[in-house]
């Protein structure tokens, strides 16, 4: 578990519904210290007791915001960004 992704997605945008907020912290749950998380989208329904398909429009409305990113070429890992710049791209490779 990252404190500094859990503390910065409790400190998430004011705008965010409660279920939006939820599955930031679940996933700052999971993120290592550089906020990567591979936590799958049926864990993270299973954990905010949501459907899959809530999961997945959350994640999808995350990083439409710039929250989270996914970079690898299947979506499974997502990585945390709270509004920072992607550093890498998808597999590592420089953004």
């Amino acid at each position: 578990m990252s404190t500094t992704y859990l503390g910065r997605a409790l400190d998430a945008p004011a705008d965010l519904t409660p279920t939006q907020r939820l599955v930031l912290i679940l996933l700052a749950r999971d993120a290592d210290d550089s906020g990567m998380t591979w936590t799958a989208v049926r864990r993270i329904a299973q954990s905010a007791n949501i459907s899959d398909s809530t999961a997945v429009r959350t994640l999808r409305h995350q990083k439409e915001r710039g929250l989270v990113q996914h970079i690898t070429a299947d979506g499974r890992r997502v990585r945390l960004v709270f509004g920072a710049p992607a550093t890498h791209g998808p597999e590592g490779t420089p953004a």
